[in-house]
C-alpha cells in the first residue's frame, strides 16, 4: 500500500482512506538552513545538491552572482553570493571589478571658459585639469581647432598652435590659462574645440579625453552712438558716446576710438582723425546688445560744427562688419560760421531742353558768406537728392558777400531738361571736385533746395520748418522757437498747419516717427515765398541728443514737396542758473560673509538752478586708491530715475552690490554730464572704507 502525505488533510492516525494509506506531514514546522531543503519522506534537512526537483537555484547560478568574471562566486549566509579575490596582476575586488594593476599616471582634460576678441587677437581663457593619479611635471602642447577632432583626440596637423606650461600639475589639481591666438579665420560664426597634449607627448592613463566640448562662437559687431558734445572751456571739448556690441562674442582690452569734427559727411577709416584715444574696457563688453557709456576729451581749433565718433577706427578687432562703426553727426559749439540755403523761385523753359532757373541764396548763419565763385547743381529728380549728390549740371553764379540773415537773388540757365515738366532741386555751394564746396558752414546738410514743380498748371504750397532754438526751462519743459516757411507757388492757411516736436533722436524723423508733442502754427495766410515765426512750450526729458520739428506730419496739406518737412537737429540750451550736484555715501549693508551688499547714498543740489528729471547715473569705483574724475572709466552700477531737484534739495536712494569685499571705494553722480551743472569737479563722494 502506498503512503500519501496529508490524504484528506485530517487523518493523522493511519486510517484507511480508500485505496491508499494516509501518512503524517513530516516537514510541517521544520526550518532548514541556507542551501538546504526538508526531505518530505523523512522530515530531515538535506543539501540542495542532493535533491532534484523542488530545490531553489543557488545565488551564483546567474551572471556569476554579480561578481567579476575573473573571481569565484560561492553561496553565503541567507543564500547571498560571496565574491572571491581578484587574480594576480589585477587590483580591486570581485564585487567592484578587477582592473589591470598599472603604475600611477596623469590624465589631462581641458575646458574653454571664455573667448573674447581684442586688438591683439582672439583671447582664449581655459582651464586644464589633471584628473589622473600622478603629477604631469612637464610642458605640453595645446591646439585650438575649428573642425571636429578625430578619436583619439590627437590632432597635430591642423588648427592653431599655442604652448601651455603646466608646471607639475598635481593629481586632481586645476589651473587657468589665457592665450592670445593670431587666428584669422574668414568664418563669422562656427564651432571650435581645444585640445591639450595634442602631440601626445605625455603618457596618460586616458589619451581620449584631452579635447574640450565643442562650443559655438561668433565675431563681435561694434557700433557707437554719439549722444552729446559739450564745451569744457577754451578749446576743450568732451564727447559722450555709447559703445554697443550687437555680435555674439564679447570684446575686451583696448579699442581705438576716433573723433572727427567739421566733416560734411560721415568719415571712413581713411579720414584723418582730429582726436584719437584708446578705450580700455575694464570688463569684457558682452555680445547681443552689451552697452557701455564712455566719454572722450580733446581740443579743437573751431568753435563748432559736426562731430562724429568711430569705434575700432583702426579695424584691428575682427567684426562681422565695420560699416556701422561710425556714429551719426552731432552739431555742437557756437556755430560761428555762415550757413547757406537755396530756394527756387521760378523755372522758365527756353529753347530746346534748356530753362532759366531763378533762385535765391540765403545765409542763415551768424557770419557773412563770401563765395567768390558759387557753384550749384541742378537735378531734375523724383525725390530729393542727398547733400553729397554729384549728378546734374554745375552752374556758376556770382552772388558776392551775403551778410548774416541776408540773401541774394540770381538766375542761371540749365540745359539738362529733356522733359516738359518735372521737379527741380538745387544743391548750393558744391564744387566740381568736392562735395563740401567753397564755403565752410555750420551746417552742410541743409544745402538742398525744396523741390520745385515746374511746367505744371497746378501750383501748390511747400512747407518747411526751422527749429531756431530750444531753451530748457528747468521744470521738465522747454520753449521752442521756430520759423515756418512756404517755399511753394501757392499760399496756405497757417491755422491748418500742425507741427510735431521730437527729442533725443540721432537722425531726422520721418512722417511715420511717433512725435513727443504737437502744436499748431500761427493763424493767417502764409503767402507763396512767405514765412511766419512762432513759439511753443513742449515737454522734455534728458539732455542726450538733438531735437527736431516736423511740419504737416499727417500730410493734411497737399504740397509740391512732401520730403522736406523735417527740420535740422538742434541741441537745447541749458537753463540759467545751473544746478550743482554732489553725492555722499550714507550707509553700507554687510552680508554674513563680511561683504558689502547694499550702498545707501544721497544726491544734493548745492547750485542755484533746478536739476531736471533726467536719470542720475551713479557709478561705483571699488577699491580705488585715489578719487576718480569725471572722465575715468568705471563700473556702471545703477541709473536712478529722479524728479527735478530744486536748489538746496536732495534725493536719497540705494543700490545693491554683489559680494564687494572690504576696501576703499567712491561713488560719482552725473559722470556723463548729461545734466548741465555749474561744475562737474565735485560729483565724486568722499572715500568710504569699511
Amino acid at each position: 500500500m502506498t503512503l500519501v502525505l496529508a490524504c484528506g488533510g485530517s487523518d493523522t492516525g493511519g486510517a484507511d482512506c480508500g485505496a491508499v494509506m494516509c501518512a503524517q506531514d513530516l516537514c510541517a514546522g521544520v526550518t532548514c538552513g541556507s542551501g538546504q531543503v526538508c526531505a518530505p519522506n523523512t522530515g530531515l534537512c538535506v543539501a540542495c545538491s542532493d535533491q532534484g526537483a523542488g530545490c531553489p537555484a543557488g545565488p551564483c547560478s546567474v551572471n556569476n552572482g554579480g561578481c567579476d568574471p575573473l573571481t569565484q562566486c560561492t553561496s553565503g549566509s541567507n543564500n547571498m553570493p560571496l565574491c572571491g579575490d581578484c587574480p594576480t596582476g589585477y587590483v580591486g575586488t570581485g564585487a567592484s571589478g578587477c582592473v589591470v594593476d598599472e603604475p600611477d599616471q596623469p590624465d589631462l582634460t581641458v575646458a574653454v571658459d571664455l573667448i573674447t576678441f581684442t586688438e591683439q587677437g582672439v583671447q582664449v581663457d581655459f582651464t586644464v585639469t589633471n584628473a589622473g593619479a600622478a603629477s604631469t611635471g612637464a610642458t605640453v602642447r595645446g591646439r585650438f581647432i575649428d573642425q571636429a577632432p578625430q578619436a583619439p583626440a590627437v590632432d597635430d596637423t591642423g588648427g592653431t598652435d599655442f604652448d601651455v606650461a603646466v608646471p607639475a600639475l598635481e593629481a586632481n589639481a586645476s589651473e587657468s590659462f589665457r592665450s592670445i591666438l593670431p587666428w584669422t579665420t574668414t568664418d563669422q560664426t562656427g564651432q571650435a574645440w581645444l585640445i591639450v597634449d595634442s602631440a601626445a607627448t605625455l603618457d596618460e592613463s586616458d589619451e581620449a579625453n584631452n579635447v574640450s566640448p565643442g562650443f559655438a562662437w561668433g565675431l563681435p559687431d561694434l557700433r557707437v552712438e554719439l549722444t552729446s558734445i559739450a564745451l569744457a572751456g577754451g578749446s576743450n571739448v568732451r564727447a559722450y558716446y555709447d559703445v554697443i556690441n550687437d555680435g555674439l562674442s564679447p570684446v575686451s582690452g583696448s579699442l581705438r576710438v576716433a573723433f572727427w569734427q567739421d566733416l560734411a559727411f560721415p568719415p571712413s577709416p581713411a579720414n584723418t582723425a582730429t582726436s584719437t584715444q584708446f578705450l580700455t574696457l575694464n570688463a569684457p563688453l558682452p555680445g547681443l546688445g552689451g552697452r557701455a557709456a564712455h566719454d572722450l576729451a580733446f581740443s579743437v581749433t573751431l568753435g563748432g560744427g559736426r562731430g562724429y565718433v568711430r569705434v575700432n577706427s583702426n579695424e584691428l578687432v575682427p567684426e562681422f562688419t565695420t560699416s556701422n562703426n561710425t556714429s551719426g553727426a552731432v552739431f555742437w559749439g557756437t556755430g560761428d560760421r555762415p550757413d547757406l540755403r537755396v530756394s527756387i523761385q521760378s523755372v522758365t523753359p527756353t529753347t530746346g531742353p534748356s530753362a532759366t532757373i531763378a533762385f535765391t541764396v540765403h545765409n542763415d548763419g551768424p557770419q557773412p558768406a563770401s563765395p567768390s565763385t558759387f557753384y550749384v547743381r541742378a537735378l531734375n529728380a523724383a525725390s530729393p537728392p542727398s547733400a553729397a549728390a554729384f549728378g546734374g549740371n554745375h552752374l556758376v553764379a556770382t552772388v558776392g558777400t551775403i551778410p548774416p540773415g541776408g540773401s541774394v537773388a540770381t538766375s542761371v540757365v540749365a540745359s539738362i531738361f529733356a522733359a516738359a515738366s518735372g521737379t527741380l532741386y538745387l544743391l548750393a555751394d558744391t564744387s566740381p571736385s568736392s562735395s563740401n564746396g567753397n564755403v565752410s558752414e555750420s551746417n552742410e546738410f541743409n544745402n538742398v533746395s525744396p523741390g520745385f514743380m515746374w511746367g505744371t498748371n497746378v501750383p501748390r504750397p511747400d512747407l518747411t520748418v526751422m527749429l531756431d532754438s530750444i531753451s530748457d526751462l528747468g521744470n521738465g519743459t522747454a520753449t521752442v522757437t521756430y520759423t515756418l516757411r512756404n517755399m511753394g507757388m501757392a499760399s496756405v492757411d497757417g491755422g491748418s498747419v500742425s507741427i510735431d516736436f521730437y527729442e533725443n533722436l540721432m537722425t531726422a524723423p520721418t512722417g511715420s516717427t511717433p512725435s513727443q508733442a504737437t502744436f499748431g502754427a500761427p493763424g493767417g495766410t502764409i503767402a507763396a515765398g512767405g514765412q511766419v515765426s512762432g513759439a511753443a512750450t513742449v515737454p522734455i526729458g534728458c539732455r542726450i541728443a538733438r531735437s527736431f520739428l516736423y511740419v504737416d506730419r499727417s500730410s493734411q496739406i497737399a504740397e509740391s514737396n512732401e520730403a522736406n518737412n523735417a527740420s535740422i537737429g538742434v541741441n537745447r540750451t541749458p537753463p540759467a542758473p545751473s544746478p550743482d550736484l554732489r553725492v555722499s555715501v550714507q550707509q553700507i549693508d554687510v552680508d554674513g560673509n563680511g561683504n558689502a551688499s547694499r550702498v545707501y547714498y544721497r544726491v544734493d543740489n548745492i547750485g542755484a538752478g533746478v536739476s531736471d528729471g533726467c536719470q542720475l547715473a551713479l557709478y561705483l569705483y571699488p577699491n580705488a586708491s585715489t578719487a576718480p574724475g569725471p572722465g575715468d572709466a568705471t563700473e556702471h552700477i545703477v541709473a536712478t530715475p529722479t524728479t527735478p531737484i530744486p536748489p538746496a534739495g536732495s534725493r536719497s536712494g540705494s543700490f545693491p552690490v554683489s559680494g564687494l569685499p572690504a576696501g576703499t571705494f567712491y561713488v560719482i553722480v552725473n559722470r556723463e554730464g548729461r545734466i548741465p551743472e555749474t561744475t562737474l569737479g565735485n560729483n565724486t563722494s568722499a572715500a568710504t572704507s569699511w
